[in-house]
């Protein structure tokens, strides 16, 4: 009866150990947590981005002001070919090392199964591995553990190194968090990084081998203590017995366990709480104290020395002359090719045709941004309108460090992210409100201002950046 209770308890360790590996291996093991506050043209809007990195794909929720989506990327789409390449290695190796941990755990499990069946006359297998299940059950949970642990250690300081090099945002730690502006006056960014629920179930699967470890030491130190006790019984049985030999005889009589934890079993419970301990502090703490930021540090310094230097370039500006009549509006689409633009401008001029007997003319323009926003909008007489949108900022001048041009223009991408929010179609509106033409026209004859030519124009600039090698 001792016997199959020990071998009960220790199959549900292995088992609560297996489950424990299958959620790690299909659970999300890294996160990515973006918020964003933007505020335009006196227009206040928050957006948040979470995403969940599995091993095989990345799930993304969005959520805005009226807006909520929901996208799957697969590792092995087009849509991020070339985009994630290092990161995605750091995945595929983790990946191996749980699933190799999965399958030594499911053997475990199995062998564990095999001494339970010995207990009720089924011990066939058993006996083809000379009755050695639980030895070997606890050789494979040993092995599960330890490639659970080295997958826990490996994707941890693995994978900040791995980000930066795919040039894939402001993380250089496997926990963290990180605030700046992008590309403009007005849009904060906020992220927070870390590990996800596989990570730590990874960390978690191999307490339960621990607690089948003790269980199988104690209650085979048990059978050969009581063993030892009965045949010195035996040898010697008119002889006063110890207190101990009394217990341990008593313990065997009545059929129940009687758990004696020796030295060796101690230093095992020991040894392997300070190995959890350190994987924590390790994975944990060693990223904020700087130590793996100094690593990358040094192998930066290794690289080339490269000089990013940012200038503004005029734009292709857009010109077209065109007429109204009185109340008429007519709509113009002006397109912005590039990215990082900084300004833009629109210009309305008309000159009066009639302005001697009317009154001056009167026209109104409207701005809409690619995306449909209205941002700005005027009505005058003076023969001139001018507009310009809120401006943006020029990123500073300065290094990056790089083992060639195309990883510094990487580098720069990823501390100086391309903005293309004035990037795209603008659509302006002009309506010829009045002619100013007098009121009730005594003599009968047609108006005397019934309408007007005009000129629209846009300019605009935008930045763009020159790479120069500068030595080490």
């Amino acid at each position: 009866m001792e016997d199959k209770k020990f071998t009960k308890i220790v199959a549900l360790a292995c088992l609560a150990a297996l489950v424990f590996a299958a959620l790690s291996y299909s659970t999300a093991w890294w996160g990515l947590r973006q918020h964003y506050e933007i505020n335009f043209m006196g227009e206040d809007e928050k957006f948040d981005s979470n995403s969940y990195f599995y091993f095989d794909k990345v799930i993304s929720k969005s959520k805005g002001d009226g807006y909520s989506q929901k996208t799957t990327i697969k590792y092995s789409s087009d849509e991020i070919e070339g985009e994630m390449d290092n990161t995605i290695g750091v995945f595929r190796a983790a990946q191996v090392l749980s699933a190799l941990g999965l399958v030594a755990s499911i053997a475990s499990l199995l062998l564990v199964c095999f001494e339970f069946l010995k207990q009720f006359g089924l011990g066939e297998i058993d006996s083809a591995l000379k009755g050695n299940s639980r030895k070997y059950a606890l050789v494979a949970g040993a092995i599960a553990s330890a490639l659970a642990i080295s997958a826990v250690i490996y994707f941890a300081s693995a994978l900040p190194e791995a980000i930066q090099d795919d040039g894939a945002g402001q993380i250089d730690s496997f926990f963290g968090h990180d605030s700046q502006s992008i590309g403009f006056v007005g849009i904060q960014m906020e992220q927070w990084w870390g590990a996800g629920a596989g990570w730590f179930f990874s960390i978690i699967s191999p307490i339960p081998y621990l607690a089948a470890i003790v269980l199988y030491y104690s209650r085979s130190e048990n059978a050969v203590r009581a063993d030892s006790a009965a045949i010195k019984t035996q040898a010697a049985p008119k002889q006063a017995k110890p207190a101990k030999a009394q217990a341990v005889q008593k313990a065997v009589q009545e059929e129940r366990p009687m758990i004696v934890i020796g030295r060796g079993v101690v230093a095992t419970i020991a040894v392997c709480l300070l190995i959890f301990a350190a994987i924590i502090v390790s994975a944990i703490y060693l990223p904020k104290l700087g130590i793996l930021d100094n690593v990358s540090s040094k192998s930066a310094k290794e690289n080339n020395k490269y000089f990013v230097s940012w200038q503004d370039h005029d734009g292709q500006g857009r010109y077209v002359e065109s007429y109204l009549q009185e109340m008429e509006s007519s709509d113009f689409n002006f397109e912005v090719a590039e990215e990082n633009v900084t300004s833009v401008r629109f210009s309305l001029i008309w000159v009066d045709d009639e302005n001697t007997i009317t009154s001056d003319d009167s026209f109104k323009i409207e701005v809409y941004s690619p995306d449909g926003r209205k941002m700005a909008g005027s009505s005058d007489t003076s023969g001139e309108i001018m507009l310009e949108m809120p401006p943006y900022m020029v990123p500073e001048n300065g290094y990056v460090y790089a083992s060639d041009v195309s990883s510094a223009e990487k580098e720069t991408a990823r501390t100086n992210p391309p903005c293309d929010a004035y990037c795209g179609n603008w659509r302006i509106v002009v309506t010829l409100e009045s002619c100013g033409s007098p009121v009730g026209n005594p003599l009968g004859i047609a108006p005397l201002d019934s309408g007007n030519n005009f000129s629209l124009s846009m300019e605009y600039e935008y930045y763009d950046y020159d790479i120069e090698a500068v030595g080490n």
